[in-house]
């Protein structure tokens, strides 16, 4: 076991498959990192630990950058557990603040971000939304060797060579995403700003690119004939559902929480 902060401890961390290190491992299936995380305070809700799995190492297409971002996704973990207090539990940094928990110019890249993160107490959306920012942009930060480059000397130049990168990690990677990552990654260089940790905001100034708006399938006449012809046969009340909620113009939402008690057949309402 590993002892952290706050009382709380970790299991060893492993890697599925066992043989993950070795030449002749196989990146055919999913691989994943796992270990149990043991908060005193969770006891009676957690009484044999919560089982954390990191995974995220799968986009990689060869064996070699798989394994060197699974050493560094076991690093970048056992650093948020030990030095930053980050608990799987309340997902949640809770290093009570001391000068070595304060974030400075000379503290790693992934590392000043990950405190802003913890510092600026996000929650709801947009909590998950820069989690999963983060989640990516520590990965290309590994793959480019920015991780460890001190905050104050990051420049633009950095983050739109991150921004590149997570588009090789990421399936889909639009304008829109992109737009995305630059606006939460200047939200935390904001923060980094307020500590004196930075001089300057590098991604302020990183110009966004035009948004892709997809456009609705909308179905043919014939289309329509062929599902109304094949759902009334199929099911009637499914065909009787179809017809209301296509001349209601309501959402999807609004129409299911009609009631016999809201309809008028007398006045068509």
């Amino acid at each position: 076991m590993t002892l952290l902060p706050n009382g709380c401890k970790c299991s060893e961390l492993k890697v599925n498959p066992a043989n993950w290190e070795s030449p002749k491992a196989s990146i055919r299936k999913p691989w994943f990192i796992y270990y149990r995380f043991y908060d005193p305070q969770q006891k009676e809700s957690y009484p044999k630990g919560k089982l954390r799995v990191i995974k995220g190492m799968n986009e990689t297409k060869t064996l070699e950058e798989r394994q060197t971002l699974v050493r560094a996704l076991i690093s970048v973990e056992m650093n948020q557990l030990k030095n930053l207090g980050f608990n799987p539990i309340s997902e949640r940094h809770e290093l009570p603040i001391s000068a070595d928990s304060i974030v400075h110019p000379a503290t790693p890249f992934i590392q000043a971000l990950r405190q802003a993160f913890g510092r600026a107490n996000y929650a709801g959306q947009t909590f998950l939304d820069i989690r999963s920012v983060l989640k990516y942009i520590e990965k290309a930060a590994v793959l480019l060797r920015f991780d460890y480059i001190p905050v104050k000397d990051i420049r633009p130049s950095h983050l739109l060579l991150l921004l590149d990168q997570c588009g090789t990690l990421k399936e889909k990677w639009t304008g829109n995403n992109y737009n995305t990552y630059v606006k939460y990654l200047s939200m935390l260089f904001g923060h980094l700003l307020q500590y004196r940790a930075v001089e300057f905001n590098p991604a302020r100034d990183i110009k966004k690119k035009k948004p892709i708006k997809n456009h609705r399938s909308i179905l043919t006449p014939e289309e329509c004939r062929e599902i109304d012809q094949f759902t009334r046969e199929y099911d009637e009340r499914l065909w009787m559902f179809i017809h209301i909620f296509f001349h209601s113009g309501s959402r999807t939402t609004e129409i299911l929480r009609v009631q016999g008690e809201h309809v008028n057949l007398k006045k068509q309402k």
